[in-house]
């Protein structure tokens, strides 16, 4: 027997308040339609669960048996509604980031929300690849540039960045200021190492192009040995 929780709660809510119209009033449904589904009810029970007269509501003893039910479903609904409101009140939980390795430079916002949020846990994967979130389990995707259609996710534009060539002034009374792409490759660079994963195989791939990680970016700069600039 296959009995709808709705009707076990607005059974519960009939005989608590004692009538059916006080009952329809509190849940905002018509009379007859809480009469209706009490009928359902009892219908569905073979018995009846309540005797009803002009002056009250009289519970049988098979209705004083649902009701406990009826009571322990209502519970549970109102816990769950709790849940959702301490939820909302202080966000709670393991929540997921993925984002490319080019987006360091969040590393100081993730930190402040921490200290905004203390009882979230933070999962960070950093990574080029493009991961399936559903199937991955990812609650936020963090993208530099366009992103593809997709009617399954829903993307919100963050920031704008913007990238640069940045040196010491050290440095460059030292090497010399470039003055096209070609003559950076005259110039000390800082190189680093990219996944590139496909199907079968993983490997690493070293970059000889002017690049660096956007945390990278200004340290380097700071340095007199070092010119850099942010990827592209």
């Amino acid at each position: 027997m296959q009995l709808k929780p709705n009707d076990l709660l607005l059974f519960a809510r009939v005989v608590d308040e004692g009538s059916f119209s006080k009952a329809g009033q509190r849940l905002a449904v018509p009379v007859s339609t809480v009469s209706r589904r009490i009928t359902a009810l009892e219908t569905a029970l073979g018995e009846r669960l309540i005797l009803r007269t002009t002056r009250k509501l009289t519970v049988t003893e098979l209705g004083q048996a649902v009701l406990e039910h009826a009571h322990q479903v209502q519970q549970s609904a109102e816990a769950a509604g709790a849940l959702a409101d301490n939820r909302k009140l202080e966000p709670a939980g393991r929540l997921r980031i993925t984002m490319a390795t080019d987006l360091g430079l969040m590393a100081p916002f993730l930190a402040e929300f921490l200290a905004r949020y203390p009882a979230i846990v933070l999962e960070v994967d950093v990574s080029a690849r493009f991961v399936d979130l559903i199937g991955e389990n990812f609650d936020v995707a963090l993208r530099l540039g366009a992103l593809k259609d997709d009617a399954t996710l829903a993307a919100r534009h963050v920031c704008d960045v913007c990238g640069g060539l940045y040196a010491s002034p050290a440095y460059l009374k030292k090497h010399g200021t470039p003055r096209d792409p070609n003559a950076l490759l005259e110039h000390h660079a800082v190189y680093t190492q990219r996944r590139r994963a496909c199907r079968r195989r993983e490997s690493w791939e070293t970059h000889p192009t002017w690049f660096c990680e956007w945390l990278l970016t200004a340290r380097a700069s700071c340095s007199p040995s070092t010119a850099a600039r942010s990827p592209t």
